[in-house]
């Protein structure tokens, strides 16, 4: 059998260097990194949601993304409004869940949309006589006394209406007085009794019909 020359011999010596010295570099790459086998040696380059050079590696900060590999200087993009990126090394932004939003770019965390508030890590709608009228709340405000909205979620004091058996005056909710009544919510006035019907005290929502064997007197 032919031995092999020096040169040769070196030559895969070298290869064979290069191979292992090729599968251990593979296994000690920094975090935030990857093996590159793109160019001719086998390289660590950033991860997305990274950025730098072997051996030192960045996370894009809170409230930024970074969705390319092997970005070697800063290249994070912040969130845009009505989405989020929380914690650091984002690859992407998400988008804030329903009835959240952010008021600015750059954030890692949602808040409440007017008509909502957070509670115990919780987004709720605000409950039917009281509004938010504010992004972020933490609670909603009641309606003035008498007064409720239509529905939940409601998000200004102008959802805030008469309910039935008053009226508002003055922006004021002032009660029906005798005789008079107001059947549905937000009214601007009352409802005199008709003929044969009555309303015997003030704040009511409906007029009650003289029985059999009485009359109301005019």
């Amino acid at each position: 059998m032919k031995l092999l020359t020096r040169p040769l011999a070196r030559w895969l010596l070298l290869m064979g260097l290069m191979v292992l010295s090729a599968s251990s570099f593979a296994q000690t790459c920094p975090t935030g990194s990857h093996v590159n086998t793109s160019g001719r040696f086998n390289t660590c380059t950033a991860n997305p949601g990274w950025w730098g050079t072997d051996p030192k590696f960045t996370a894009c900060p809170a409230g930024t993304y970074n969705q390319y590999y092997d970005k070697t200087t800063y290249y994070c993009t912040a969130a845009s409004v009505g989405s989020f990126a929380q914690g650091t090394g984002n690859s992407q932004q998400t988008a804030c869940p329903a009835n959240s939003t952010t008021t600015a770019t750059g954030q890692s965390s949602c808040q409440a949309r007017p008509g909502y508030y957070v509670a115990n890590n919780a987004l709720n709608a605000c409950a039917v006589g009281t509004y938010s009228a504010t992004t972020g709340a933490t609670s909603c405000t009641a309606c003035p006394a008498n007064t409720t909205t239509a529905s939940t979620a409601a998000t200004s004091s102008s959802s805030c209406v008469t309910g039935p058996g008053y009226y508002m005056s003055g922006g004021v909710a002032t009660a029906c007085a005798a005789g008079s009544y107001s059947v549905a919510a937000g009214a601007t006035s009352c409802t005199p009794a008709t003929a044969g019907s009555y309303v015997a005290a003030a704040g009511s929502s409906a007029q009650t019909i003289a029985s059999a064997g009485y009359y109301v007197a005019t």
